[in-house]
């Protein structure tokens, strides 16, 4: 009679155990990619809060519009030629604060577009109707999506006082975030 106790026993241990570790693994499925996109986020939000010369001190993501806040940390006025989204150029020539792509596009002729950027001045440039090309992951064919996850290379072109001296600033480190609503 002992023996089917103890048998009894050590089957419902052994049932805890494997219930314990599937329960750790599933939380382990379940939690890691968020954990993982949050340290992302922390990592690209460091990188480019110190970049220079234009660092940048917010970026934000909604169904139809970007927020990018950029600073110029040169101690020299700064002419930004372009800004390149995953690889796709958004032209503009409006120098106001906060700046759209939208008014900007209708006033910019065959490209040459410019920014200027006095030295430590706040630039908070807005996209507008954000949905076309380069593809806005806030955008679903089912509408829009809060709570998706973003990554997209940003590379910035200017120059200091020589036109023809044109210089980028880009990095291996993406901007990261998360769609949100406005």
């Amino acid at each position: 009679m002992n023996l089917r106790a103890q048998a009894t026993t050590e089957m419902l241990i052994l049932f805890a155990i494997v219930l314990l570790v599937l329960i750790v693994v599933l939380a382990l499925l379940v939690v890691w990619p968020s954990y993982v996109h949050a340290v992302e986020k922390q990592e690209s939000d460091r990188f480019w809060a110190s970049a220079r010369p234009f660092s940048l001190n917010n970026h934000e993501m909604y169904p139809n519009q970007m927020l990018v806040e950029l600073v110029n940390n040169e101690p020299v006025t700064l002419t930004i030629k372009s800004i390149y989204l995953e690889g796709v150029s958004l032209d503009f020539s409006n120098h106001s604060v906060p700046f759209t792509w939208e008014s900007a596009s209708s006033r910019c002729g065959g490209g040459e577009c410019t920014m200027i950027v006095l030295p430590g001045q706040t630039q908070i440039i807005t996209t507008a109707n954000f949905t076309g090309s380069p593809a806005n992951p806030c955008v679903t064919p089912d509408g829009y999506a809060y709570g998706n996850r973003y990554r997209m290379a940003l590379v910035i072109s200017y120059h200091a006082s020589n036109p023809s001296s044109l210089e980028n600033e880009s990095s291996t480190v993406e901007l990261v975030g998360i769609c949100t609503r406005r």
